[in-house]
């Protein structure tokens, strides 16, 4: 039986069995009602009323409340057609609300087990509590779609796309039609790229848009694309997983409940050093922009430390180390590795590790004003890392981090599409705004950083 059918029944039951146990008490309220000063003949009559009220009731047991018990209490027929009837109507309004689906469009699906609109898409596609909720309409994918810059395109894309012959596979945006208002456009394409594809997705008539970080390569031009999402009403969020992660969220909840707390977040990836060039190349925004970018985020969410706020920005030279490696002829400066530590003008400080061959476990931590450190949140903790090594050595084509990162991608998108669906706001989903100052803050970064190693 439904939960929500069970407690129908019950409030019913309790209100037939209260309505059934005592007359309606009117006279006992007309009885409170009496002046205390008024004469002891008024209270006398009311009194003589009450209890003609009594003995009228005990002889008319069958009043409505009488009537609702002897039909539900005592007919297992009716009960149970009763029962029925309300899991009908509760089973049709719960297949009406899975009914509305948020149309997706994604862009910038890259290869498979290695672009991150692919991990997206194919969660969109399989994840029970989000396929139920979404119908991907269109993929773009303006690279190995492409045969004037893709002359070779490899057989994991081509036999993907084979297999989701459903879906809408093109090359740029303009070879769709124009999307609906309920249009979720998520875009993780190159960041360079992103601001065109943001362009065209509201042009073409997108209500929502999922970017991914750092949404674009500079601080003029996310501005300009806030400016222009405002200007036409679309609703605008970032992938952010660190803003829901738990990890982040229990070093958050320990740093509140001390009186001064500091908090280190160290962001590792597993890269071997050999693979630093192509990674340098792959992501040419830089490291701030880029891998830190997360952290940065949740300055500017949680801690109240933006560009504007900064009084000191401290970096630990001994471990940054910045890198200029080549790759396919061009060459590419950035780091492998940084720490540093801001400090807001109120004095509330945080520290930024962030590392490119740190291996797979990241974590937060909490110290207190003594610097002793009281609290340490890993991600993965122990089950989940030797789950996750075996996950990868099952399937070493699989970028390491979409294991590890599977559930906080799969909870920012659940929250999304089903704020899009009840028309409320995405709880704890970083907006346009908070990636404006995260940007804000990777770039004056990024520029001490150049500036001092």
């Amino acid at each position: 039986m439904h939960k929500c059918t069970f407690h129908l029944i019950l409030l019913l039951s309790f209100v037939a069995c209260t309505l059934s146990s005592s007359p309606i008490p009117i006279l006992k309220r007309r009885k409170a009602e009496v002046n205390k000063e008024a004469d002891a003949a008024a209270i006398a009559e009311a009194e003589r009323l009450q209890a003609e009220m009594q003995a009228e009731a005990e002889k008319n047991k069958f009043i409505i409340g009488d009537a609702i018990a002897a039909l539900f209490c005592n007919n297992l027929f009716l009960t149970v057609f009763f029962a029925y009837v309300v899991y009908v109507v509760f089973d049709k309004l719960q297949n009406s609300l899975k009914s509305k689906k948020v149309d997706i469009i994604l862009i910038g699906m890259g290869l498979p087990k290695k672009g991150m609109g692919w991990y997206h898409l194919l969660q969109l596609l399989n994840e029970e509590g989000l396929k139920e909720y979404v119908d991907v309409k269109g993929v773009v994918e303006p690279f190995f779609l492409n045969s004037d810059l893709c002359k070779s395109v490899p057989a994991s894309f081509t036999d993907f796309v084979d297999e989701n012959s459903q879906i809408h596979f093109v090359k740029n945006v303009e070879e769709l039609d124009d999307f609906g208002p309920n249009t979720l456009c998520l875009i993780a394409g190159r960041t360079m790229d992103n601001p065109k594809f943001f362009k065209q997705c509201i042009e073409k008539g997108a209500g929502y848009i999922y970017l991914e970080k750092p949404g674009a390569s500079t601080v003029k031009e996310l501005e300009e694309m806030k400016e222009l999402a405002d200007s036409n009403n679309v609703k605008v969020y970032l992938g952010y997983n660190k803003n829901v992660t738990p990890y982040v969220q229990k070093a958050l909840k320990l740093a509140n409940q001390l009186d001064t707390a500091h908090v280190l977040f160290r962001h590792n990836n597993s890269y071997k050093k050999r693979d630093l060039p192509e990674c340098f190349a792959r992501n040419s925004e830089g490291m701030l922009k880029n891998m830190a970018i997360h952290e940065l985020a949740l300055l500017a969410s949680f801690f109240n430390i933006t560009v504007d706020s900064v009084a000191s920005f401290k970096i630990d030279k001994k471990i940054s180390e910045k890198l200029e490696l080549s790759y396919q002829g061009k060459s590419y400066t950035d780091f492998s590795k940084i720490l540093f530590t801001v400090t807001n003008k109120k004095k509330q400080s945080v520290s930024i590790m962030a590392d490119r061959c740190g291996g797979n476990v990241s974590y937060a931590a909490v110290l207190n004003r003594e610097g002793k450190e009281v609290g340490k949140f890993e991600f993965p903790d122990e089950d989940e890392l030797a789950k996750v090594n075996k996950m990868v050595e099952a399937d070493p084509e699989m970028m390491p981090y979409f294991f590890v990162q599977s559930d906080d991608y799969f909870e920012l998108k659940s929250r999304v599409v089903k704020s899009i669906l009840s028309g409320e706001v995405a709880e704890g989903v970083a907006t346009i705004e908070i990636a404006v100052d995260a940007l804000k803050l990777a770039e004056f970064g990024t520029d001490q950083l150049m500036k001092t190693l």
